[in-house]
């Protein structure tokens, strides 16, 4: 096999950079492209139409503990106001 080159061991093989694609596969790289950009759409809907319905649940959940919270937290000061007014009179 003469006239062909023989890679040392352990490097790369040499590349062809006159290599240039084609218009159809600049074509299907962009059909592939719009492709994707739809499926993301698609998918951006998806998620956004289960997660609206998981936040409002998340919300009415966070907004009940938040009521929790602040009744514990305000039982203390009424006590000690009722206490207060208590001593005046």
């Amino acid at each position: 096999m003469e006239g062909t080159i023989r890679p040392q061991s352990g490097t790369l093989p040499l590349t062809d950079y006159s290599f240039q694609a084609t218009a159809d596969a600049a074509e299907t790289r962009s059909a592939t492209a719009e492709r994707q950009i739809s499926e993301l759409r698609t998918f951006r809907v998806i998620s956004r139409e289960f997660f609206r319905a998981e936040a409002t649940h998340d919300y009415v959940v966070e907004a009940i503990f938040f009521v929790g919270i602040s009744c514990v937290a305000l039982w203390p000061i009424v006590v000690m106001l009722n206490q207060l007014v208590g001593m005046m009179i």
